[in-house]
């Protein structure tokens, strides 16, 4: 068997039980009379006919019938494993709903059962054991015209830490979003995961865990792997980009850089993160009236994540004028051990922003606390990236709003659980003024009478418009300045389409639409800095739909 088209037909020699095993080409009750008597499927499937939007509906009605959020992420990736077309119908009608449960939070609860709920086979599983064997490996999968290949080693997986070979529920689930809001084929993804070991204790006693039960490799050993997978991916897949996917703080940035010269790849908790971070302070600011020249940003948190939002924000405030010195002037970043100071310890990629705050009146110079910080920087911004729950409490929010009439407050951390503020505590604590954006989704608010509408900065918002964009125009790299490009579209969007007044966000029903026009910036922009060969912007609008799937059965051949 093999796939002729990821449009429009598929070919194929499957028949029978082989072929409604197969979740690209199984239609359940849409098949016509005559494709069950050619492909053999009479008495096999129920004798009913339904079309696909009577398919999306019943199976609407039985997911409502599931009672947790974990319950109804099974029934998708069970839905998902049977038929693929009906699964991507079923979100495109409802993506408000149905993002939180394919997508965080509710992912990282499938990425810490893995064990206990792998049933079949998606994506690629490759061990550090197989280095000599990767190429052949990659040639196992099934989709052999991937596009896009979301790769992570499971090591830091949403605040969740080391969860070793379950990140391949990351892989997957992200991969869906960028078929559902991004428009590329199933066939076009490839899900991987990296089982590297895991450090994790609770899982190397556990009985159902899948993956090896050994110690993370590092140093030599984990840098020789990670070269040759790179090798046999440019072999296998030459043309396709790579997403780096929760790697652990120690080698996600220097895998970035390590490879994306060589590699047509980002990294999403680095690069994807700032995109859509600065897309709401772009909307944030609009709501003030202020510039990005006049913030000032406190990070609590300075993982890569952090960083790469600093970064972005500083590759702009040079653009409007600003030196380097005086941009990441405007930056104080703390860790475990307190503000970044100025010694020995730091991450290289950390220094630029390290302060010698020796005129501080504070407890202990070598670990000075938020609290301390807020207090000599009386920011404008603080942002959390620190999965430490409850870190923003009321004294810091209300020490914020002396000195800021609107603050601009976003606890990114990931997942719910790990947020460094719950956003009606910080409505209240601010009495309405604080701009609030969220990593995890949450409800609206009432307080006072008024309704709040949460803005979740989540990077789907940024990598499904990316994904489309690489593939229309054929890009070699990628850059800041492109993720820049993305935010300043994705903001332009927001303020159009936003879900209400105070929305930093557009609706998640508009996502696709959303994509598509980040998709056409982003293509021009890498066009406009030599990194995509010159075409116009008609061929480049006529080639990006015609890439752009929507769910729909093919016609099998």
């Amino acid at each position: 068997m093999h796939y002729h088209s990821p449009t429009n037909s598929l070919k194929t020699d499957k028949k029978g039980i082989h072929l409604l095993r197969d979740p690209i080409l199984n239609k359940g009750t849409a098949f016509s009379r005559e494709e069950r008597y050619l492909l053999r499927l009479h008495g096999l499937i129920p004798p009913v006919y339904h079309t696909l939007p009577e398919q999306v509906a019943l199976e609407w009605q039985k997911l409502e019938k599931e009672e947790t959020p974990f319950a109804k992420h099974r029934f998708l990736r069970t839905l998902q494993d049977t038929n693929e077309t009906l699964y991507y119908a079923l979100i495109t009608a409802y993506p408000q709903q149905l993002l939180p449960l394919i997508y965080t939070p509710t992912v990282g609860i499938a990425c810490q059962e893995m064990g206990r709920i792998w049933t079949s086979p998606r994506g690629l599983m490759l061990s550090y054991k197989q280095k000599n064997h990767l190429v052949g490996i990659l040639k196992n999968a099934k989709e052999k015209d991937a596009s896009v290949l979301l790769v992570t080693d499971g090591e830091r997986i949403l605040g969740l830490g080391d969860l070793g070979l379950g990140g391949i529920n990351i892989s997957i689930g992200k991969l869906s979003l960028y078929t559902v809001f991004g428009g590329i084929h199933p066939l076009r993804t490839l899900p991987i995961v990296l089982d590297l070991g895991t450090n994790n204790p609770k899982k190397l006693e556990d009985p159902l865990y899948l993956g090896l039960k050994s110690p993370r490799i590092k140093g030599a050993e984990f840098d020789d792997f990670l070269s040759a997978f790179v090798e046999a991916v440019k072999e296998v897949y030459p043309n396709a980009l790579l997403q780096w996917e929760d790697f652990g703080k120690d080698n996600a940035r220097r895998v970035l850089e390590r490879f994306q010269n060589d590699l047509l790849s980002f990294n999403d908790d680095i690069q994807g993160t700032a995109g859509v971070t600065l897309a709401g302070l772009f909307s944030a600011l609009k709501q003030t009236g202020q510039t990005l020249k006049e913030q000032r940003f406190v990070l609590y948190g300075a993982g890569s994540a952090a960083i790469g939002i600093s970064d972005l924000i500083v590759s702009i405030l040079i653009k409007e004028g600003l030196t380097e010195k005086e941009a990441c002037d405007k930056f104080y970043i703390l860790n475990s051990k307190g503000l970044i100071i100025k010694s020995s310890g730091l991450m290289e990629q950390q220094e630029r922003y390290a302060k010698t705050p020796s005129d501080w009146n504070v407890n202990d110079p070598k670990y000075i606390t938020l609290e301390e910080t807020l207090l000599h920087v009386k920011p404008t911004v603080l942002i959390g990236t620190s999965a430490q729950a409850g870190a923003f409490t009321e004294k810091l929010v209300k020490m914020l709003c002396q000195n800021t009439e609107r603050p601009i407050i976003f606890p990114l951390s990931n997942p719910n659980t790990n947020c460094e503020a719950h956003p009606l505590d910080l409505i209240k604590w601010s009495h309405g003024k604080a701009i609030i954006a969220t990593g995890s989704p949450y409800p609206d608010i009432e307080y006072e009478g008024k309704i709040f509408t949460v803005s979740q900065c989540n990077n789907v918002y940024i990598f499904p418009g990316i994904g489309l964009g690489v593939i229309a125009c054929k890009a070699r790299r990628i850059t800041d300045s492109l993720f820049a490009t993305a935010a300043t579209t994705l903001s332009r969007l927001s303020e159009k389409l936003k879900r209400a007044p105070d929305s930093l966000f557009p609706n998640f029903i508009h996502l696709r639409d959303v994509s598509l026009e980040i998709a056409f910036a982003f293509a021009k922009e890498a066009i406009k800095e030599g990194l995509a060969d010159d075409i116009s912007d008609e061929e480049l609008k006529k080639i990006i739909e015609e890439i752009s799937w929507k769910p729909s059965y093919p016609e099998i051949t």
